[in-house]
């Protein structure tokens, strides 16, 4: 797979995601605590009963739960941007695409792709 296929290759998941919000003037600092619809190496995309503004900036922390017992769970640390929110009449939520601006750290990138692959 060449790294094109991989950046484009949408991973369809329930993961837990925090969010802290900065550089707002309605949410700097606030919190959330939502799940994921899908991931690739560009963005992710969240369902929640939040209208997030375009351009909203935030930091992201994604959990990747442990695949043997006994490990611990890991995180992929990023920021990322609002580029688009929508209401999702079949799901009842809001539709949110976060584009990923940058990793925390290369470990984080590449535990990302590392989940894409699975």
């Amino acid at each position: 797979m060449s790294d094109s296929d991989h950046k484009d290759k949408k991973y369809v998941a329930k993961l837990h995601v925090d969010m802290v919000f900065i550089g707002s003037q309605d949410l700097p600092g606030h919190e959330l605590h939502v799940v994921t619809h899908s991931i690739s190496m560009e963005g992710i995309t969240i369902l929640s009963n939040y209208n997030l503004q375009k351009n909203q900036e935030m930091h992201l922390r994604l959990h990747i739960p442990a695949t043997h017992a006994g490990h611990a769970e890991k995180y992929v640390i990023m920021r990322g941007k609002v580029n688009y929110t929508i209401y999702d009449s079949s799901a009842e939520e809001f539709r949110t695409y976060i584009r990923i601006l940058s990793f925390n750290d290369p470990e984080s990138k590449i535990l990302l792709s590392q989940k894409m692959m699975e």
